[in-house]
């Protein structure tokens, strides 16, 4: 049997002589990865010789069924003894399905298909751009034996890129100012191959786009990124000699992501709520041309957080995970989040969370700051009313930190103190879990604040907490995590300096 073979049979079964095995396949896939497979939809004759000359004999047309299993609308054929007559079930006409007879026949009636299918017509390109190449045809007209082309296998300078069922492609795997060379062959339901292509040479644009700056974001007091519009050149983005950070701030190091897409600008320390101007000259992109950034490109920053992670970079090594392979940063309605995906752990001994990830003493460690943060449970709350999600503070060690986590009922600040697990406070409320809640922590002096969505949900007096680490976590369940920020309380000198005494004036000695 061919190897595709296991990979869409719906059931089989053999006659007595065991020559030959029916084989019913699904319908078309929903996988736009799987466009198009030999004999989906049809139940087809393989003799077992191996010899893979593969009869079809008829379409079944079964179709899912909403509300019930894969195994519903399979058409569970059946082959009698003597491999003359067939029964099969198709849910085409009616959810319910109904069933077919059919008779086999002749094993000779039908030979093998030989007749390849005719090449496409009218290959050209309406438009190009200069990473991008836009090809269209059309379907050539019936072979001798009446098949059209089922696919199509496209080649750029006689390697093969894509198989679609389409009459129309989009290449985005060009360089600019290239000329390139398109074949584009005809594959029949048979697999058979047109015996010639449509052919086509065509040349992308050259870039004459500058680059442009998307956004500036402030990360920390002495850090900020710049993302560009397109790849830009690495010289050019790391010379220091192109970045102005106004007021009265110098640039200490300029370094390119891997894309090229945002450069990485280490400063003198930020002061909070001072609004600074970032002005960016002769940032060059990758094109031929080397188009230059617009002259004047200027951003206006200010620092609000002392820490900021919106995880667009990946779980970078500002964090400490305790086990990483439980941590990814994966799309989140539309936007990049830190998610603990693996369920598959638990508190180490009931009291303490179960995973947890810190952020790194040198971006924080004190005791007293406003965390701000994004979060939502993983977890189906229908089949878990415990799920929760937790923040961590005034972390010394596995076995000393403070918590506070939500559930869907309820909010509760703990303390660990060598290993034992004491509840300050708890707060009953219904939470919606499973949305994204925009959390507040506030610890100031001797006081936890807990916000969530701008409501104040609990707060406790916490005497002799230590300084120590940050973090998120989880007792055991899945949750997600976005827009990360922390701001520190600075204890400031407020008291101006007394006026001087005892000034003494001597006489002016000639």
């Amino acid at each position: 049997m061919p190897s595709w073979a296991s990979q869409i049979m719906s059931g089989c079964n053999s006659v007595t002589d065991h020559k030959y095995v029916y084989v019913a396949y699904y319908g078309r896939s929903s996988d736009p990865d799987k466009l198009w497979a030999p004999y989906w939809g049809e139940i087809v004759e393989i003799p077992t010789d191996g010899s893979g000359e593969v009869r079809r004999l008829v379409h079944h047309r079964s179709r899912a069924v909403a509300g019930k299993s894969e195994k519903y609308w399979q058409p569970d054929l059946v082959v009698n003894r003597q491999g003359t007559m067939m029964v099969y079930r198709s849910t085409y006409v009616a959810p319910t399905g109904d069933l077919y007879l059919f008779a086999i026949g002749n094993r000779d009636a039908n030979p093998a298909d030989v007749t390849p299918p005719r090449p496409p017509i009218g290959l050209s390109s309406p438009s190009q751009t200069f990473d991008s190449i836009h090809l269209v045809w059309e379907r050539a007209a019936q072979a001798a034996d009446g098949d059209f082309a089922s696919f199509y296998r496209i080649y750029r300078d006689g390697a093969l890129i894509s198989e679609i069922v389409d009459t129309h492609y989009t290449d985005i795997g060009v360089s600019e100012a290239t000329s390139y060379r398109y074949d584009v062959y005809a594959v029949d339901k048979a697999g058979l191959v047109s015996p010639s292509s449509a052919t086509l040479a065509v040349s992308t644009r050259a870039d004459v786009i500058p680059p442009t700056i998307v956004y500036a974001s402030v990360l920390d007091r002495s850090r900020l990124v710049v993302k560009f519009s397109e790849p830009v050149e690495k010289s050019s983005a790391e010379s220091l000699d192109n970045f102005t950070l106004q007021p009265d701030l110098s640039v200490r190091s300029a370094l390119l992501s891997t894309d090229a897409l945002s450069v990485t600008l280490n400063c003198d320390e930020m002061q909070m709520g001072v609004v600074y101007r970032l002005s960016i000259q002769n940032v060059r992109d990758i094109s031929r041309a080397g188009n230059l950034l617009p002259a004047g490109a200027t951003v206006d920053l200010r620092l609000l957080s002392d820490f900021i992670d919106d995880f667009s970079n990946g779980l970078t090594d500002a964090w400490s995970p305790l086990n990483p392979p439980r941590w990814r940063v994966e799309n989140d309605a539309g936007n990049d989040a830190l998610q603990l995906f693996d369920e598959d752990y638990d508190s180490p001994d009931g009291k303490r969370l179960g995973e947890y990830l810190l952020l790194q003493p040198a971006r924080f460690y004190g005791r007293e700051f406003t965390v701000r943060y994004s979060a939502r449970s993983g977890e189906n709350l229908l089949e878990n009313r415990y799920a929760d999600h937790a923040f961590l503070f005034s972390y010394q060690d596995s076995l000393n930190y403070h918590y506070v986590q939500f559930h869907p009922y309820d909010v509760v600040l703990t303390r660990i103190r060598n290993g034992e697990k004491e509840v300050l406070s708890k707060i009953t409320s219904a939470i919606q879990l499973d949305q994204p809640l925009f959390v507040q922590v506030r610890v100031q002096w001797d006081t936890c604040t807990v916000t969530l969505n701008q409501q104040t949900v609990l707060q406790y007096a916490i005497p002799q907490r230590p300084d120590g680490q940050i973090g998120l976590g989880s007792y055991n369940d899945i949750c997600f995590f976005d827009d990360f920020s922390v701001e520190a309380f600075y204890k400031k000198d407020t008291i101006a300096p007394a006026a001087p005494k005892g000034l003494t004036v001597l006489p002016l000695i000639p």
